[in-house]
């Protein structure tokens, strides 16, 4: 019987690399569209390690900035065997999971340590206040949404909850406008 042969990095049995070391390697598997969380649901019920980091974004309304929750890579999940007996040729089929990401035959791993830093900066984006995230501050450019104001660049005087004061010039003229925060955008 031929002794294993070990991929250096990944403890990955080459020769079967359906066994691999629980403890080390984290796998990626790349999802279908916008599946990523029932990837993630049915890789637990599998007794997989698993973990899809959240982003947290500002999306706009009618009534204002309101945040969401959005996979930081969109389409991508990591997973690790919970015991090494545990084959992750399972996670192909898996619902929500298009494929295992790798590099010929070998499935692509990432570190725990990586991993942990992935993991931190999630923690401090998402516990990050809603107005901190926001991208249009005191001083920045900003264009407008309403077509009668297409073409004509601001820069923002002042901000609250629900107003944003803008510094305009018109006519060769400064005016000040005060808009609610979804009707304005900042300037490329």
């Amino acid at each position: 019987m031929a002794a294993d042969i070990l991929h250096p990095e990944t403890d990955i049995d080459i020769a079967n690399p359906k066994l691999v070391c629980a403890d080390k390697a984290w796998f990626l598997a790349w999802t279908r569209p916008r599946l990523e969380i029932v990837a993630e649901q049915n890789l637990r019920q599998q007794e997989f390690d698993v973990y899809l980091p959240l982003y947290k974004s500002i999306k706009k309304n009618e009534t204002g900035n309101h945040a969401v929750f959005e996979p930081m890579f969109p389409r991508y999940i990591f997973f690790r065997p919970s015991s090494v007996k545990q084959s992750i040729a399972l996670v192909r089929s898996s619902r929500g999971v298009g494929n295992v990401v790798s590099f010929g035959h070998i499935p692509a791993t990432i570190s725990a340590d990586t991993l942990t830093a992935i993991r931190l900066f999630e923690q401090v984006r998402n516990t990050t206040d809603i107005e901190k995230l926001n991208p249009i501050r005191k001083g920045a450019k900003v264009k407008f949404f309403n077509p009668a104001f297409e073409g004509i660049e601001g820069l923002i005087q002042s901000i609250s909850k629900q107003r944003v004061t803008v510094l305009l010039e018109i006519l060769g003229r400064q005016q000040v406008l005060t808009v609610t925060p979804n009707q304005i955008k900042l300037a490329a």
